[in-house]
Formats: structure tokens, sequence, C-alpha cells
């Protein structure tokens, strides 16, 4: 590849049927023309020595310019608008601690094993039981990745089923930080017990919040 234009422009190199070489793509022309080729992301032609791509989709607003996002977030006060940045709270956890507001992402559903058929069937019991799927832009080669997320606590149907009937026969010791503890191992266990089992998936990955920013009310 010829990531300086002016080295060498997009030429024929050799062809019969049923193949054809063409050389002389810089790196981001190579990646648009993959697109094309693997996920059809672009019309795509040559003008002049260099790649013309149009994008077959159209482009996601960027989150600084869509306004309609914005509705979404409560209006700072004249008096915060001042701050400039408030203190976070960080929650603090010793070795031994449970996971405090769990959160599940899950990707690359089906692994090995992707169907249309079972995707679809993934979907649809990641979506009953409370998981939202968020997804990249588009690359220059029209490939984007997706993640299934869940806070916890959201979680619906036979996930929360299974979640509440962990800790259904559990007593209380007296100790609320115990206590507290060993619901939250019992709770997130049941969930990667039940997912490992009910869900096909590449990867699964449990993060925990640890900064978060006060109220300034």
């Amino acid at each position: 590849m010829a990531d300086n234009k002016e080295e060498q422009k997009i030429h024929v190199q050799s062809y019969g049927y049923p193949g054809i070489s063409i050389k002389g793509f810089t790196t981001e022309e190579y990646e648009k023309i993959m697109g094309s080729l693997w996920t059809g992301n672009y019309f795509i032609r040559v003008v002049n020595g260099r790649l013309d791509a149009v994008p077959v989709w159209e482009k996601l607003p960027d989150p600084k310019t869509d306004d309609k996002m914005l509705l979404f977030w409560r209006e700072a006060t004249d008096g915060q608008m001042s701050q400039v940045r408030l203190p976070f709270n960080e929650i603090i956890f010793d070795n031994n601690a449970s996971l405090y507001s769990p959160i599940i992402d899950i990707q690359h559903l089906c692994g090995h094993y992707y169907t249309k058929e079972g995707y679809r069937e993934n979907v649809e019991k990641l979506e009953s039981y409370g998981f939202e799927c968020l997804r990249s832009k588009r690359d220059n080669n029209g490939t984007f990745y997706e993640i299934w997320h869940l806070s916890l606590c959201l979680a619906k149907g036979e996930l929360k089923i299974k979640i509440l009937e962990s800790i259904i026969n559990l007593q209380d010791t007296g100790d609320q930080i115990a206590d507290f503890k060993i619901k939250n191992e019992k709770k997130l266990n049941a969930a990667l017990s039940f997912l490992r089992e009910a869900v096909s998936f590449g990867t699964l990955d449990v993060s925990v919040q640890r900064l978060a920013m006060p109220n300034p009310d």
C-alpha cells in the first residue's frame, strides 16, 4: 500500500478470468475498498488514480452536535454553571469485597458458532433479560462492534427471577456490611451461572462503579 498518494496511483497490475490484481491503495483507501467488498459500505470508483468512495449509509450524528440527545440531560442551574468540575466520590474496595453496582457487558454473540437464526435467538433472550445493545460507529472498512450492556439491578424476566432465587433463603447475620457483600456475591454468581448456560457469546465482562459524581444540590 502507498500511504503517500503521489508515490503510486491505483492501477491494475494483472488481470485474467476469474481474478484481478489492483495495487496502489493508501491505507485509508484499502480499508474503504475492503469495506465495500465485505459489508457493502461504499459505492466506489477510481478518479484520477485515487479511490472515490461514497458511503451507502448515512453517517451517525456526532454526539457533540446531536441536540436530540442533549434533552436527556438535566441542565445545570446558574450556581452550578460556575463549577468547572465537581469532586468525585470514590468507592474503595478491599481484596475480599464483593462488587458494588456490577455491570455485565457481553460481546460476540454466538462466539465461533454464528448463524443468523442463532444471533436472533440470543438477541431476543438478552433483550428479555434487560440488556441494551450499544453499537459503535462504522469504521472505514464498514465494520462495527456491539456490546450488550446491563446494570445488574435492572435485570428483567428469567434472569431477575434467578437472581432473586439466589438470596431468598439467606438469613441476616446482623452485620449489614457482611450481609450486603454476601447478597451481592450471590446475585452476581447466580447471574453469571445462568447467562453462561442460557446465552451463547464470545466474551462476558463484569465491571464495577469506582467513581461517582455527587449530587450538587
